[in-house]
C-alpha cells in the first residue's frame, strides 16, 4: 500500500523512530513532530573554540557535549561541529531563546538527508532529539498511529557486560515494548508536543532580544 496517494515514493515513518547522526557516530531516539517547525537536539555543554570554513564562509567551530546512553547513567560524548547561524526560537514556556544552529546528516531508516538542527537544553523531555517539519518535508510522511515503523524498537539491555554497538545507543533503556509504562510516556509526549509547538512552530523567529539562555558561550 503506498504511503501517500499523492507521493507514493515517500516512505511512511512513525511518530518516533531511531535516528543516526553519522558524522558523530551517535544513534538516538527522536520524536517526529510535524507541529514543530525546526529540529532540536539536547546538548549538555556548548563552547565556541575557533573558526571553520563551511561552504565558502568562515563560521564558528563549536565543541558540543551530548548525553548518550542510559538516562540513569548517561555518558558525556564530546563532538565538534561548525555553527552555521543562530536562530531565535520560543522554548516550551514561550520564552525567546537564541539557539546555535548546526548542519549535519540525519539518517532515519530509508530517509537520508541533511538538515539544520538547533542546539538547546531538552532536559526533562522524553526525547533528546526532535525532528521538525523543515527536516521532514519532502522526505517522508509521518504516521502518528505508531512508532518505530522503519527502525527497530530500542532494546532494553539485560547484561551490563554485553558488548556495545559501534554506534552509541543514546536511549537504549527508555522503553520496552512490553512495558505498560510506555503508555504513560505517550501521554507525557502529548503535553510535550503542546510545548514544542509553541516553541518551534510558526512563531519560530521570536521577536525581541534573546540570548542563549541554556547554552551560554564558553560553557563546556
Amino acid at each position: 500500500m503506498p504511503s501517500d496517494p499523492d507521493r507514493p515514493d515517500l516512505p511512511r515513518l512513525g511518530w518516533k523512530e531511531q535516528v543516526v547522526l553519522p558524522e558523530w557516530g551517535v544513534r538516538l531516539r527522536a520524536k517526529l513532530d510535524t507541529g514543530a517547525r525546526t529540529s532540536a537536539l539536547h546538548v549538555e555543554g556548548y563552547e565556541e573554540i575557533g573558526e571553520h570554513e563551511h561552504r565558502g564562509r568562515i563560521v564558528p567551530l563549536a565543541r558540543i557535549t551530548l548525553l548518550v546512553g542510559r538516562r540513569s547513567d548517561p555518558e558525556r560524548r564530546v563532538v565538534q561541529a561548525p555553527v552555521v547561524g543562530h536562530r531565535r526560537v520560543r522554548d516550551t514556556r514561550a520564552r525567546p531563546e537564541l539557539r546555535p544552529v548546526i548542519h549535519t546528516r540525519i539518517v532515519c531508516g530509508p530517509v537520508d538527508t541533511e538538515a539544520d538542527i538547533t542546539l538547546t537544553s531538552r532536559q526533562g523531555m522524553n526525547f533528546r532529539m526532535l525532528l521538525g517539519r523543515l527536516t521532514l518535508a519532502g522526505t517522508c510522511v509521518v504516521d502518528p498511529s505508531g512508532g518505530y515503523l522503519v527502525t527497530r524498537t530500542p532494546p532494553r539491555p539485560t547484561d551490563p557486560g554485553a558488548p556495545h554497538s559501534e554506534l552509541v545507543e543514546a536511549d537504549a533503556e527508555d522503553e520496552d515494548p512490553d512495558d505498560p509504562d510506555d503508555e504513560n510516556e505517550d501521554l507525557e509526549d502529548d503535553g510535550e508536543n503542546l510545548g514544542d509547538e509553541a516553541a518551534d512552530g510558526e512563531g519560530d523567529e521570536a521577536p525581541g532580544d534573546a540570548g542563549p539562555r541554556d547554552l551560554g558561550r564558553g560553557r563546556a
